[in-house]
């Protein structure tokens, strides 16, 4: 369901809109709401690429992610990029406030913290919406299962966190 925020945007508009979350355990807070089909799609401006990686900015903040690739990106520099961010990571945490974000703010992503949007039990993985939402797969000791979606939660990440290019 698309908030009244988001349904107020232009057609062809690609922004982020939250929507009221009411979870018991953490009082009023606020889940990440794509206007996209995909809510794991991450959007940004390419800054940099080479052959093994690509910074990717993300509009309206300083952030700049340094992110490796599987294959050359065809998009060109300047322009805008979309796909997913899939991390391995450590154990992941529930939170108790903190917000979104992401650490560090220029370079590979080291900890992140967001809403659990959408959980995979067959992959085992968990789509956390921080600055922009993160597949990240879990480690053998814990379940996609476990973690409610809303819920806010903090991990580390491995060193590798890649991009996948949309389509």
């Amino acid at each position: 369901m698309i908030s009244e925020a988001a349904a107020a945007l232009p057609p062809g508009r690609d922004r982020l809109c939250y929507a009221p979350l009411q979870n018991p355990a953490f009082g009023a807070k606020f889940a990440m709401e794509s206007i996209t089909a995909d809510p794991s799609q991450a959007r940004g401006v390419l800054l940099e690429k080479a052959a093994d990686r690509v910074v990717m900015a993300v509009r309206g903040t300083e952030y700049k992610l340094h992110l490796v690739i599987d294959a050359p990106v065809a998009t060109d520099v300047n322009k805008r990029i979309a796909g997913r961010v899939i991390a391995e990571v450590n154990r992941v945490d529930q939170a108790v406030g903190g917000g979104r974000f992401v650490e560090p703010v220029m370079g590979r992503p080291r900890r992140l913290q967001g809403e659990v949007i959408a959980t995979d039990v067959d992959a085992n993985t968990l789509t956390i919406g921080s600055i922009v939402p993160f597949v990240c797969k879990l480690m053998v000791d814990q379940q996609a299962g476990d973690f409610q979606l809303g819920m806010l939660v903090g991990c580390d990440v491995r060193r590798g966190a890649r991009f996948e290019p949309a389509g």
